[in-house]
């Protein structure tokens, strides 16, 4: 009877938060490793950090979805591609988080490209509209966010990703907040990946996020991680890459809230 009041107490508060704050997925291999993803360089991790474009160009097309906490009311899905656009790469992306009856859909069109060796940086535009049945009216906004990713040394790579810095708003009363977000990922051997990352809010509290990788084979890949904050809780699971098909599975736990499953599948063109 606790969990169910605590779910329902959740919904009610996190709808009521979709008008602030437009989260969306960062991918099957982004949420088993605790969602520290702004450092890393892999396609999904690209349409939360548009950096990560330019590292790599090549056409890619995904689809995402994971049910927060085994709701349906807070299911998040996305689809997402990549076009190769000298000098950079650009990404498109379509997310929606919520039901029928109230939800958030959130569009972004990104570009990235490389400015050097080590460097490489990239620019989001987005386009946000919460959707409501009934009297009310849906509401729409327009989001700016930028990325850079800069690698000091050969095995290690820095990223930082910025969200609506102009504070854009859905209605006149309430703006969204802003988001930064610092990363590290560390790559000792093309067998593990280490990530560490701390996520700033205009209106909640630091998060700390850490996940590791292992692959014991190139098509095979074992993940862990944990975020102390939104989503909050320990993750893991598992990938798969054969022959540019790639299928990702993750799930987080939170002690009182329980699970959320969420599954990738990509593929990726030679």
């Amino acid at each position: 009877m606790q969990r169910i009041a605590t779910l329902l107490l959740l919904l009610v508060v996190s709808l009521a938060a979709m008008a602030q704050l437009p989260t969306k997925p960062v991918g099957g291999r982004g949420a088993a490793m605790g969602m520290a993803h702004a450092a890393l360089t892999d396609p999904w991790a690209a349409m939360s950090n548009q950096a990560a474009l330019g590292w790599d160009s090549v056409f890619w097309v995904g689809a995402h979805y994971e049910s927060r906490y085994l709701l349906k009311e807070l299911g998040q899905s996305e689809v997402a591609g990549i076009i190769p656009l000298y000098p950079g790469s650009m990404g498109i992306s379509l997310a929606h988080t919520g039901y029928a009856q109230m939800g958030l859909t959130r569009a972004d069109l990104s570009y990235g490209m490389r400015l050097g060796a080590k460097l490489s940086a990239g620019i989001g535009f987005g386009f946000c509209m919460a959707n409501f049945t009934g009297e009310y009216k849906n509401r729409y906004a327009f989001t700016v966010s930028a990325g850079v990713q800069y690698q000091p040394l050969k095995k290690l790579l820095v990223g930082a990703h910025l969200f609506n810095p102009a504070r854009a708003s859905l209605d006149d009363r309430q703006t969204m907040p802003a988001a930064l977000a610092i990363g590290l990922a560390f790559l000792p051997s093309k067998e593990f990946a280490l990530t560490i990352q701390a996520d700033a809010s205009t209106e909640t509290r630091t998060a700390v996020r850490a996940g590791m990788e292992y692959r014991p084979i190139d098509a095979f890949a074992v993940r862990l991680g944990y975020g102390t904050q939104n989503p909050e809780g320990l993750t893991a699971g598992i990938g798969l890459n054969i022959s540019g098909f790639i299928f990702d599975m993750a799930v987080g736990y939170h002690q009182v809230l329980g699970l959320t499953p969420a599954v990738s599948a990509a593929y990726r063109f030679k």
